[in-house]
Formats: C-alpha cells, structure tokens, sequence
C-alpha cells in the first residue's frame, strides 16, 4: 500500500513537470485503407521516441491508466464494425502495483478500427486519444490529441458478393448433370459444327449461344433483384405463406424428379420459340437459347429456384443477379468449349441409366429440402408439428433411401438393372448412410452441430430427454414469450433470457450486469450455426450465462401485437402490429441494420459498449467481443461508483 502511495506521489509530481495536451515523448497519426465488403480500415499510430511506452488499451483494474482511443459515432457518417484492435502487448509483472501490467515499446504502435460507412456522403471521422507515456524511470505524461480523418465514398470498395457467384456456378455444373440438359450438349454442339458454313462461323455461332444462354439467366435475376429490397426480401423468406408454397413446389419437383410425372412448360411456348429458331441469324440463335431455358425448365427449375432464394436472403437485391450469372456461366460453358474443341464431345460419357440415377438422387434432395421450408413455416405459426425430433427421423429416411438406392437395393419402374457397382456410385452410398448414422443420435437430443443451421432449434423439440443428451421444449400453453417473462425453456442452450428489451434492460439495472441483445429469427440459420458452434463453448457459455442479461428478439415472430401497443414507425411510416416487426423496426431505427444474427452488448444508459458482431464462427473472436464489452462496462461502473463515493464525501464535508 505504501509502495503504490508513494508512486502516486512520484506519479503527481511527474505530471506536475510534464503534462501538456501534447507531449514530445509520443507524435500520433492516421492512416486509411479502403478494404473489400465496403469497409474502411483507419489506423491510429503512435510514434515514441526511444525508451518511452504506452499502456494496453485493455490494462487490469487497479493498474496505471489504459491508452484511450474513442472514435465518435455521432461525427460522422459511419459504424463500428469490430473492436478496436492493438498488437499484441509485453506483460510484466509490476511490483508496485503487484499486477501484471500490459504495455506497448515503440517506436511504432499501430492500432487499428474497422468502420463501414451508412451513405455515399463524404464523411469526417473526429478520434480522441488520451494516453499515458511513460519511461523506464517511472517519469509519465499524460497527453490528449483530437485527430480528424476525412473519408471519401468515392474510394470505397463495393461489398463483394463473389462468393454467390461460386454457388451459381456450382449450381449450373449440377444442373448439367440433368437428362434434360446433358444430352443437349453434343446434340447443340453438333448442330453448330455441321450446320455452319465454315468451322470459324461454327464457333462464332456457339459463342452467341453461350452468351445468349448467361443473358437469360442473368435477366431473370435482373428481374428478381429489381422487384424487392432487403427487408422485402426478410419478411418474404419469413413468411409462412412463401415456405408453404416453396414446400409445395420442391415437393411437386421432387415427385417429378422420381418419375411419378413429368413436369413441362405449355408445348405452344417451345414451339413458339423454336420455331423463331428455325430463322436463323443472331437471333435464330438466341431463341435456341432460349429454347434449351425452356425444354431444361423440369430439371433446372427447382435448383434455380433454390438458388435464388438463398442468394437473395444472403447477398440482398445484388444476390440473386449474381447468383443467375453464375449459373448461366456455369450452363454455357460446355457449349462453347466442346464447339471450340469438338474433338473433346468423344471424353464424354454416354447418355444412360446414371442420368436417371442423377435426377432420382436431385429428387430426393429436392425432397429433404422441401421438408426445410415446411419446417421454417412450422416454427414461426409455433405449431409444433415439424419438431426436431420429427425433421431428424424424415431426414434419416430419406437419406437411407438414397443410400440404398445408390448402392443398387432400391428400384425404381424406369431403373435400369445395376448389374456392377462403379466405384464412385459405392463411394456415395457409403458416405450417405454414413451420414444417417450420424443423425441417429439427434433423435435422442445429440447437437449434430454439422446439421445446426438446417435443423429446428434445439429448445424445439417434443419433450425434454434425460438420457446422455438434454434437450428442452417450448411451452406451447404459453402465447406471452415475447413479453418479458423469462423462460429457460425457449433459450438458446438453455441460458436464461428475456424476450422484451424493456423488461431486460430493467432486470440489467437490478443486477448490475451488461446487457445482451441477440437479435435472431425462427427461420435464421446463421443463428442456428452461431448457437450451436460458438455459444456452446464453455467459456462463451459461461460468459453469457453468467456476466450479462440475455434478450432474444425474433424479427420473424407474426404474433399480434395488443391493440394498445402497436404504433406507426417514423422510419417508413408503417403501422407496426406484430412483434417482430416491432424488433425489426427497433433494429434499423437503433443500429442501423437489420441482420440476424446480430449481438449488441450495451449498458444501462442504453450505450454501446463494443461495436455490434455479426455472424463470425471464430470462437476465439466472439470471446474477446464479449469480454471486452464486460471490461468496459466494469470500468464504467467502477469511475461511477467513485464519482458517487467523491459527491458523497464532498457532501458530508459541506455538511461539516
């Protein structure tokens, strides 16, 4: 004690000969760089001289005082997209505050802010940096800077969305494999090479073709992506009445696809198409293409379908365009190369019975699909039909039929006999009902934490189990989950949350803890995979469990809200009747988004503590954005709690 008393003496008087707002043993920066996905990187440099340091941003309680660095949210146009990052600094055990300390050698140290701009307006980013510059001999200053960093928009780099780019190729290359377009292929190919005048007007021709074949496509995402925005797209992939009718037509698909019937656009339209075909010229060609979109529509429908969907609920209005181009590529390819290269139609495989074999094995998981959208509708009304437990047991049948079928115990009318396995058909087989048996122990409550953002919520299920797995049900008596009772049953894990904000943040100030609040959605699988992977850590889970308040707010919920409650947004001026439009217009009205999953931890003034965090399955992250938050809230209330201590005592001297 008399140790730390006299360095406070020392550390007194140092200030008292070197304190200034700007000191010379430090000199502090800004650097931009314009990074991918929109985002903004600004570096905050400190140049020392030699023989001088800086404390961690994140010092232990009861050490010297933490380098400060604030970026103001409200001078510019902007949000925090993670926590301020530093390198990694030199810990020492300090004898005279008898605590490891943490603190950064120069004659650099960079530390570094992601922030993602709101608008295309030019912008100022205003930081305050206050900080303790210390040397060897225990000689400090304490200097404060205010930096000012202009952005311009102009500079930022456009979100990139190339990766529904890949899945649409993916998807194309699938949909070749169809009987409806695979033997398209040397049929388009021969006819161009035959057909042709010379071998170069040939090429030219099937060039136009495969360019007129990425045109269709990428129209149909044109025409897709212009007739909705983001939140049209949210609420659309919330609907019950969407995943119905997706349910119903993957199903019907899937029927078709196992040959109970064939599915075909209007004759009259093909024939319309291919009889503009016949006129030859670039627009003869065109229709061609047009005319392969339309015959191909039985196999490719449900995997443009599927792909559209989940390019528009991933990758917004921009999704499903560059999902389509994709996927056109992906069709055209083969067209043109083998035009160019004719010689290489003789490397492909016949047409035979593996078609069909391809097209039962697309029905069947056209068919496990469909049951997803069933069960996304399932879980929004709460109806509890499409448990956990009733999903896991249809998916373990389907994928044993398939598993069967490939290894050739499973006939259907228009198989032909499997006399000899090929090694790759075996290979299949095997990994399917491999795949079962992984399954096997969901029905008994196991996580099956590969299958966590496809599955119905862990807590959705029939009953709880007390075997080696535990699992927990919602109360389906109970139409009152949203207004603040707090039930472990309808949680994440089991943790113990809250479903009203107001309630929460009430039960925050009661308990002295930080606020959580998880916003998610019944249908969000990116919520699925963050609770059943990242939540599921025992630090992460204690963490939550133990040190703040959970709120869950579902922006898919459809209850009705009373009466009494619903109120019109100032954001667009709609009236607001249910809960998760209430959440989701909280969500954008707040925080700017509307994202799930997305985690705000705040404190009882309703301020962020730590820039939001989206979907990350980094463990290691997520851990440091939760406990970061809780730090920051600790030394909140700490210099509160010595600021109520300091007006008491200057009170009772009054008094005196």
């Amino acid at each position: 004690m008399l140790k730390k008393i006299l360095f406070s003496f020392f550390i007194a008087f140092g200030f008292l000969s070197f304190s200034q707002e700007n000191s010379q043993q430090s000199k502090w920066s800004t650097k931009v760089e314009y990074l991918e996905n929109g985002n903004i990187k600004v570096s905050v440099i400190a140049d020392l001289i030699e023989g001088w340091h800086i404390y961690s941003l994140y010092t232990p309680e009861g050490g010297p005082r933490p380098t400060f660095i604030k970026f103001d949210e409200n001078s510019g146009n902007y949000n925090l997209e993670e926590i301020l990052s530093e390198p990694k600094p030199i810990t020492k055990f300090d004898e005279i505050f008898e605590i490891d300390i943490k603190y950064h050698n120069g004659p650099k140290i960079i530390f570094e802010q992601i922030l993602k701009a709101k608008s295309k307006t030019d912008f100022v980013i205003n930081i305050d940096v206050d900080t303790q510059v210390c040397d060897e001999e225990g000689q400090c200053t304490y200097p404060s800077y205010k930096l000012s960093v202009p952005i311009d928009v102009g500079l930022i780099k456009t979100e990139s969305i190339l990766w529904l780019f890949v899945v649409g190729f993916g998807a194309g290359l699938l949909a070749l494999l169809t009987p409806c377009v695979f033997p398209m292929i040397p049929m388009t190919v021969t006819y161009f090479t035959k057909m042709a005048e010379s071998r170069s007007k040939g090429i030219r021709q099937a060039l136009i073709y495969g360019i007129s074949i990425i045109v269709i496509y990428v129209a149909l995402g044109f025409g897709v992506s212009s007739l909705v925005d983001d939140e049209a797209i949210y609420l659309m992939a919330s609907s019950i009445y969407f995943n119905i009718a997706f349910f119903l037509i993957f199903a019907i698909f899937a029927v078709s696809f196992l040959g109970a019937f064939e599915i075909r656009l209007p004759a009259s339209w093909i024939n319309k198409m291919d009889s503009k075909a016949d006129k030859g010229g670039l627009l003869g060609v065109f229709f061609m293409a047009f005319t392969l979109a339309l015959v191909s529509f039985s196999c490719t429908g449900p995997v443009i379908g599927s792909l559209i969907i989940e390019a528009a609920v991933e990758g917004g209005v921009k999704g499903p365009l560059m999902g389509m181009l994709g996927f056109g590529v992906a069709l055209a390819l083969p067209f043109t190369l083998f035009a160019i290269f004719p010689s290489g139609l003789k490397q492909l495989p016949k047409s035979g019975g593996w078609l069909n074999a391809v097209k039962v094995i697309l029905g069947l998981l056209e068919l496990a699909l469909a049951l997803k959208f069933l069960s996304n509708a399932d879980i929004v009304v709460q109806s509890e039909y499409i448990t956990r437990e009733i999903f896991i047991a249809a998916w373990i049948v389907i994928f044993s039929v398939m598993g069967f079928y490939l290894l050739g115990k499973i006939r259907l009318p228009h198989d032909s006999v499997v006399e000899k396995l090929s090694v790759t058909r075996l290979l299949l087989g095997v990994l399917t009902l491999t795949f079962v048996v992984y399954m096997i122990p969901g029905m008994f409550g196991a996580p099956l934490k590969l299958l966590s953002g496809i599955l119905p919520p862990s807590f959705y299920t029939e009953g709880k189990w007390y075997g080696p797995f535990k699992g927990s049900k919602i109360d389906s008596t109970s139409t009152t989950y949203l207004k603040g009772r707090k039930q472990e049953h309808d949680c994440p894990n089991g943790i113990d949350c809250y479903h009203d904000y107001a309630e929460a943040l009430k039960v925050a100030k009661e308990t002295g803890k930080p606020l959580m609040i998880d916003f998610t959605g019944w249908t969000c699988t990116n919520c699925r995979l963050m609770e059943q992977n990242v939540w599921s850590d025992k630090s992460i889970d204690n963490i939550i469990r133990n040190e703040y308040v959970l709120v869950s707010l579902y922006a898919d919920d459809r209850t009705k809200l009373p009466e009494s409650e619903r109120y019109v947004s100032k954001r667009n001026g709609e009236e607001i009747t249910t809960y998760g439009g209430k959440v989701r217009d909280f969500q954008i009205s707040r925080f700017g988004k509307l994202a799930q999953p997305l985690y705000v931890l705040v404190d009882h003034e309703e301020n962020k503590l730590v820039p939001v965090k989206g979907f990350d399955l980094n463990r290691d992250n997520y851990q440091e954005f939760l406990e970061v938050g809780l730090m920051k809230f600790k030394k909140q209330a700490s210099r509160l709690y010595d600021k109520i201590n300091e007006n008491e005592q200057d009170s009772i001297t009054t008094n005196n």
